[in-house]
């Protein structure tokens, strides 16, 4: 009965597992004991793997919930960066994209591209044009103008080649001229007042001093970009002042920077990581001003003007240490200097006076007189040349100077009551180029014999530049 019973039982509630998985032996009957053990296990297994499965399916929920939102802050991320990349891109575009500029400058040519040596050229800077004429030195002939390249162009420096150009315009704009092609390649605003160039001796790195902002911009030849900029402040009498950037001046592949307001001189020193300033030299009092200067062709000193002091201040470039300073005449201008021998001469914007100072002792050697203060001055890197070219600040003579009397020689007057400046020689040292500012003319000297050979027409014409000369001297 009780094995009926159990069948009937059975069979009216079914338990909720498989019969199948019940153990039965045929010898023994139903071992009942054995059997809801075994079922207990069972069901406690069963209840475990149900719990991991739980638990499986929350964890993997969780992650895919992780998941969807770490992608979207992937995208987010993606998408930050992607306009940041757009704006770095239209920010490079600004200053790469150079020829789409609306005022990019334009090339005039007068000649066949290329027919000419880049080395032999003379770029006259034409003032009021915002223009630059260049001229063949060993014809006398003009081959083109570069137009357009902004307000009073001030000043170049050239690549060690002689194949590219540096101008600076003083509303701030840098052109760069392929002198191959005379072809302008790049036009990029480094500033609102600018003055000076300077050009690291591996071509790499161009330089520009700055009135405003009051600062130096470093800028990669090659791409036209900037690269830095270093603010000229300091503090003086307790508080934080800004300079204005006088001369620049390059030596290898350090950069020296005057600045005016300040009394002192930078090193800047482009081979090292960062381009920090690495020396700094206060080298007058909070009255004075320092303007311009240059290296001695020799490599050995550089020298610059101290204008209120009335003296010029001479650094020794083997020790960097400063080794004398040397009475001049009122407010020096030194220019690009001249040097003949071991005598340096610089002239005076305040008198009527270039100093001639002997390199070894630092001694003034002679106080030549002249008729109008002076601004500009020039020798030639042939030491047989004998002669110096010096000009007149607000004056229409030049005067040559003997270098070894320390006498002027020959006192030439390009225009009558024109203003004349910026003696240049070409690059065989034959002629001597003249700016007759006003006179809307370049007069053309044999250097030699100082007699007048040509007559070349430009307007407002100021700075002179021989390229093939000027890419020989340190500093320039």
């Amino acid at each position: 009965m009780n094995q009926d019973l159990t069948t009937s039982n059975s069979e009216s509630s079914k338990p909720s597992f498989d019969d199948e998985n019940l153990e039965f032996d045929n010898h023994r009957g139903y071992d009942g004991d054995s059997k809801i053990e075994s079922l207990k296990n069972k069901i406690m297994e069963d209840e475990k793997i149900v719990k991991i499965s739980i638990i499986s399916a929350i964890v993997i929920f969780v992650f895919a919930i992780f998941l969807m939102k770490s992608e979207k802050n992937m995208t987010i991320q993606e998408n930050f960066t992607k306009k940041e990349i757009a704006k770095k891109i239209k920010n490079d575009k600004n200053q790469t994209d150079f020829k789409n500029h609306e005022n990019f400058p334009i090339r005039e040519l007068f000649v066949p591209s290329g027919s000419w040596n880049p080395l032999d050229l003379m770029l006259v800077v034409e003032n009021e044009k915002g223009s630059v004429l260049a001229i063949n030195g060993r014809t006398h002939t003009p081959i083109g103008r570069v137009k357009k390249m902004g307000s009073k162009v001030h000043t170049q420096v050239a690549s060690p080649d002689g194949n590219f150009s540096y101008f600076i315009a003083r509303n701030g704009w840098l052109t760069k001229i392929d002198l191959r092609t005379l072809e302008p390649i790049a036009f990029l605003k480094v500033g609102e007042k600018s003055r000076g160039t300077a050009l690291t001796d591996d071509g790499k790195i161009v330089a520009v001093g700055n009135y405003e902002p009051k600062n130096v911009v470093l800028v990669d030849a090659e791409t036209f970009k900037i690269v830095k900029k270093i603010e000229l402040s300091a503090m003086e009498d307790g508080k934080m002042t800004n300079s204005r950037a006088g001369a620049l001046v390059e030596f290898g592949d350090k950069i020296f920077i005057a600045l005016k307001d300040l009394a002192a001189v930078w090193m800047i020193d482009t081979s090292e990581d960062g381009m920090p300033v690495k020396n700094r030299w206060t080298i007058g009092g909070k009255d004075d001003e320092v303007h311009d200067g240059y290296i001695t062709p020799d490599g050995k000193y550089f020298i610059l003007a101290m204008q209120r002091s009335n003296q010029v201040w001479v650094l020794d470039l083997n020790s960097m240490k400063p080794i004398a300073k040397v009475k001049t005449g009122i407010e020096p201008h030194t220019g690009t200097g001249a040097q003949w021998g071991n005598t340096t001469f610089v002239p005076a914007l305040g008198e009527g006076i270039i100093t001639a100072i002997d390199t070894k002792t630092w001694k003034t050697k002679a106080r030549i007189k002249l008729n109008f203060p002076g601004m500009f001055i020039r020798s030639y890197s042939d030491p047989k040349y004998p002669y110096i070219w010096a000009d007149t600040f607000l004056g229409d003579e030049i005067y040559v100077i003997d270098g070894k009397k320390l006498k002027i020689v020959k006192t030439i007057t390009p225009m009558k009551n024109k203003l004349s400046i910026h003696p240049e020689f070409t690059r065989d040292g034959k002629f001597v180029y003249i700016s007759v500012w006003k006179g809307d003319k370049i007069h053309v000297y044999d250097s030699l014999t100082f007699e007048l050979v040509k007559t070349i027409d430009a307007t407002t014409p100021t700075g002179i530049f021989s390229i093939g000369s000027r890419i020989e001297e340190p500093g320039i």
